[in-house]
């Protein structure tokens, strides 16, 4: 483990601990956006964001909304008689594939493991449009850095004292939030043509710096006060 990783974690669990969280829960939520804010650096958003990897989920993203929506499974490289069965889990698959192993990953599991999910829903109609799909993805990844970072420290208090599912829960809640609080304008802006992919990925970048804004504006008060 290297030194800016064991400092990071130190920063986690200092956070963790000064909220009681390890026995309880119910307060991570809270300490979620002081976690997002000091422990998570530039450098490990910049590790986790690849600009190529994060253009090509988008585009992975649009084409399978697209491809559904019309119908036509030739823009995803497969056959004409191609049908959607969301009870067989093979289907689901094949079309997962078809969007995944166009999009060089770069070894980022956290934006495949956020297109993945998105995706699943995209299939199963549960995201029928570009901004669901957009705010699915950008909160996924979110989830799935908070996920890691933080499971790391409270691995044998999830194991022990807290429920799994809603770990994951509050995690899931939170991430859609800070989506929802700091990039639902860009997303929007996005699907209107009023912003470029660029943009859109820049912006995505500042989503750090408007949660500490936010925290200096609300010192003195709780960290409640920061969503």
């Amino acid at each position: 483990m290297g030194t800016s990783t064991r400092k990071r974690n130190s920063k986690v669990k200092e956070i963790l601990n000064s909220y009681g969280i390890g026995s309880d829960i119910s307060k991570l939520p809270q300490a979620i956006p002081q976690i997002f804010a000091t422990a998570i650096s530039k450098k490990v958003i910049e590790n986790e964001f690849s600009e190529s990897v994060f253009f090509g989920c988008i585009r992975g993203g649009m084409s399978g909304i697209g491809a559904i929506k019309e119908g036509d499974f030739t823009l995803l490289g497969l056959g004409n008689e191609f049908i959607i069965d969301k009870d067989d889990p093979k289907t689901i698959n094949e079309i997962k594939q078809s969007i995944l192993s166009n999009i060089d990953f770069e070894e980022n599991e956290t934006m495949q493991v956020a297109l993945n999910k998105a995706l699943t829903k995209i299939i199963m109609k549960e995201i029928s449009n570009p901004i669901e799909f957009l705010r699915e993805f950008c909160s996924g990844i979110f989830e799935a850095l908070l996920h890691s970072v933080i499971l790391e420290e409270l691995i044998e208090e999830v194991n022990e004292n807290i429920p799994q599912v809603e770990f994951e829960k509050s995690v899931k809640e939170y991430s859609i939030q800070l989506i929802d609080e700091y990039y639902s304008e860009a997303i929007e802006n996005y699907v209107n043509s009023k912003l470029t992919l660029e943009e859109l990925f820049n912006d995505f970048y500042k989503i750090k710096e408007k949660i500490k804004e936010k925290m200096v504006e609300s010192k003195g008060d709780s960290i409640e006060g920061v969503f």
